[in-house]
């Protein structure tokens, strides 16, 4: 090993870990925090460090020793979460004559060889061998066995045992274990956080969180069933580090960590309800239930109508031999008995599955032209059935990414961007300013007119930034940058490096022409000092000096990191604060700018505290992800077309409220009584019974804060209801969802493959407007089919 992975660290004070000092051999078992070591009351998010230490019996400094991690691997496995049950090929082909259509024409097969009409008979076994074939390579390609979750394990992790910091494979962890995390790293299990410096994780696999969280390691909280993106001193399996370094203790791997859980959601059969059933009763479910999709009475709409009405044509055929056979009084001979086969056989459309195959084929190119793939023939027509939509936010009905959405100033004026549809293009949209009396002016004639605090404010978030915007080539960012949170994306001609929010600030500088360059030239300052984002702390600070020996301090950050920082009087404090809610009732993630001028120091570079002091604030920027330009128009035609949307997303129940009523899912046409249940956060509705859920009149139309088995409920309800549902999403959280659901559709652009494979559908676009050309697309195919069926009914 190198001398990174030999690393000695150094003895604590801390109790002897467990393994090293014992003199029996004896070992105590491993405690339980709770059910799935991930819930309950001892869960590890509401325990401080050393009461984990204990229940864990491991040390937070020095963790296991070689000897204990080995028993407790060898108890409990490995660190590894299995994969979804497929389905075997036997039991796909199998399903594809589970109904009465295929099962009808296998017997009018079987009747025309057994009355010696080849002909009859070969034309139907080609179009069932047709049928069966295609269905058998489609379905047998939606229903392999999910890999994604296996991909997202990190495949190996910094482990310190017995003193020794080490690299071993991930599947090796064991509960216990004190890992080690840093920038660019995926996290190995899930881990109760003991030290952490300006840690952030991405989580949006797992919560659809769009931004990266901020991890605290010293932060107790009380509520055990508190969200799963609330859990500020915990980090989860299969997240990325994104920013900082720190040390976790493993609380729990494989199957009970969250995205074993998740796992093991997907891996779930579907069986009869009721535990307590008596064997005969329980056993009739499962005759029932076999017998029903055996003739295909369990399925997509269409599947349903055409199994009963291919009963229907089979037992018209029967009443017809039977009639052919009473005018011969019953006196059946040969020549009877062929005529009335021939006479009920007739009625068969055996056409029939051969123009549905072929008309499914053809949908499917005609979706994929729409940015649509269908992954089950079966779903072509389904979606076109959809009563309600369940939609993800981030990324489906918004664009991914952040922008500057309204500006406040000191001074009382306001400034909103607006029909910005490229986030990372300053020409996109036009700024408008509440109190200038001329209506909403385009960008570059409002430059002139800057008041003094409104470029002073602009500056700040310009040069207080770390993102670097460009035109044409990907920005490696300057000598001031931090790489420690590196992402890239395109748009239109326009690259973006850094982080989220940074990048919308720097937009937002760039549409009046102001950069690092244009501020050095104005002022004559050079860059002198960097005081980094920290989660500690929660702002920015930088720090420019000029030629006149003055200095420049510009800040940033979250209203309460800085408010105790402000040189104001208590009434503008009280404003600011005041503006800050206003901005966050809308949606807005807000941040506080700040700026001061001083004489040049030394001690601004090196006392972070002297240079963050005596700020005088000169605004609040409000950033949100926003809609994407189509989405409320494709909103307003589902409510035309009779089809309820629903989001739900791991945001804040203010960010999805603010995006619901931009977007027409929360509309002006709701009654007051449906306004009450309409928004809601998760926690309310997973505290509610199935019963509880039934009896509200109306399901929400945003639930906010989902974890998995949110979505899953959701789901159930809506089937208790008779709903038929489609269900969107993109990350591991989704796909419990996407499966249980008549209908997933997953995102191909930004979507997980855990997602892709648990959907029917996939998005080559992400774009919610896409599904919404499935559903008509759809609804044409079901019309068309629909008319050869009433063409071919006797």
């Amino acid at each position: 090993m190198g001398t990174e992975d030999q690393l000695i660290v150094e003895e604590s004070t801390e109790p002897p870990i467990c393994g090293q000092t014992r003199t029996s051999d004896a070992t105590p078992p491993t405690a339980k925090l709770g059910p799935d070591n991930t819930d309950g009351p001892r869960a590890p998010h509401t325990l401080p460090v050393n009461q984990l230490e204990q229940l864990l019996n491991t040390d937070a400094s020095n963790g296991l020793s070689q000897i204990e991690a080995a028993r407790r691997l060898a108890e409990h496995g490995p660190n590894k979460v299995k994969a979804a049950k497929g389905l075997s090929a036997w039991k796909i082909l199998l399903r594809q004559v589970s109904n009465s259509l295929t099962v009808v024409l296998i017997l009018v097969m079987a009747l025309s060889f057994a009355i010696h009409d080849y002909a009859e008979g070969g034309v139907i076994t080609a179009v069932i061998v047709l049928n069966i074939v295609v269905g058998l390579v489609q379905d047998y390609r939606a229903e392999k066995t999910i890999e994604g979750l296996q991909a997202l394990s990190a495949p190996s992790c910094k482990v310190i045992r017995s003193q020794v910091a080490m690299t071993t494979k991930a599947e090796q962890l064991v509960k216990g274990d004190l890992v080690m995390l840093n920038v660019g790293d995926i996290v190995p299990a899930d881990l109760r956080l003991v030290s952490g410096l300006n840690l952030s994780t991405d989580e949006a696999l797992l919560t659809g969180e769009s931004v990266p969280i901020s991890k605290h390691s010293d932060i107790i909280l009380n509520d055990a069933d508190i969200p799963l993106g609330d859990r500020v001193n915990m980090v989860y399996s299969a997240s990325t580090i994104t920013r900082g370094r720190g040390t976790g203790i493993v609380t729990a791997t494989g199957m009970h960590t969250e995205v074993g859980r998740i796992a093991e959601l997907l891996r779930a059969n579907s069986k009869p309800k009721g535990e307590n059933l008596s064997w005969f009763t329980s056993y009739m479910q499962r005759v029932k239930m076999g017998t029903r999709s055996i003739l295909g009475l369990d399925g997509t709409p269409l599947q349903v109508k055409l199994s009963k009405f291919a009963l229907l044509l089979f037992g018209l055929a029967i009443l017809l031999a039977i009639i052919v056979f009473s005018a011969n009084r019953f006196e059946i001979d040969g020549d009877v008995l062929i005529y009335g086969i021939c006479v009920g056989v007739a009625v068969i459309p055996e056409s029939l599955i051969a123009v549905l195959t072929i008309s499914m084929a053809v949908g499917t190119k005609a979706m994929a032209k729409g940015n649509v793939i269908v992954r089950k023939l079966s779903v072509l027509e389904a979606v076109g059935g959809v009563t309600n939509i369940c939609s993800d936010k981030t990324g489906t009905l918004t664009q991914g990414k952040m922008i500057t959405r309204k500006v406040w100033l000191r001074d009382g004026s306001v400034a909103s961007v607006e029909a910005c549809t490229h986030p990372f293009d300053p020409a996109s949209g036009n700024v408008a300013w509440e109190d200038e009396k001329s209506s909403p002016t385009d960008l570059k004639s409002s430059i002139p007119r800057l008041s003094p605090t409104a470029r002073r404010f602009i500056e700040c978030i310009s040069l207080c930034n770390n993102a670097t915007v460009s035109e044409g080539k990907v920005a490696l960012g300057d000598d001031t940058a931090d790489t420690s949170t590196i992402s890239t994306s395109v748009v239109s001609d326009w690259t973006a490096v850094g982080e989220p929010t940074e990048i919308a600030l720097q937009v937002f500088a760039m549409r009046f022409d102001v950069s690092k360059a244009t501020i050095a030239q104005t002022h004559k300052s050079t860059f002198l000092a960097e005081h980094p984002f920290d989660s500690s702390c929660k702002r920015m600070t930088v720090v420019y000096a000029r030629s006149s020996g003055d200095a420049d301090v510009y800040t940033k950050g979250a209203l309460e990191a800085i408010m105790p920082l402000l040189d104001a009087p208590d009434d503008v404090k009280v404003k600011f604060t005041a503006e800050a809610e206003t901005l966050a009732a809308e949606g807005l993630r807000v941040l506080c700018i700040a700026h001061k001028t001083v004489r040049n120091s030394d001690v601004l570079k090196t006392d972070r505290a002297a240079a963050e002091s005596g700020l005088t604030p000169l605004g609040l920027a409000g950033l949100y992800d926003p809609p994407r330009s189509e989405t409320a128009g494709a909103v307003q035609k589902c409510k035309i077309a009779g089809i309820s949307v629903h989001m739900l997303t791991g945001d804040h129940i203010k960010t999805a409220t603010a995006i619901a009523h931009e977007v027409g899912i929360l509309g002006p046409d709701l009654t007051a009584a449906e306004a009450v249940n309409a928004t809601m956060p998760a926690s309310a509705f997973d505290a509610l019974s199935d019963a509880e859920i039934d009896a509200l009149d109306k399901l929400p139309l945003v639930l906010a804060r989902c974890s998995p088995s949110t979505k899953v409920r959701m789901v159930e309800a809506m089937h208790r209801r008779g709903a038929f549902c489609v269900m969107t999403g993109d990350g591991v959280n989704d796909s419990p969802a996407l499966k249980k659901a008549d209908v997933g559709i997953a995102m191909g652009l930004n979507g997980s493959d855990v997602a892709k494979e648990a959907a029917d559908m996939v998005l080559t676009d992400d774009n919610f407007a896409s599904i919404v050309t499935a559903v008509e697309e759809g609804r044409r195919l079901f019309d068309n089919i629909q008319k050869v069926t009433s063409e071919s009914a006797p």
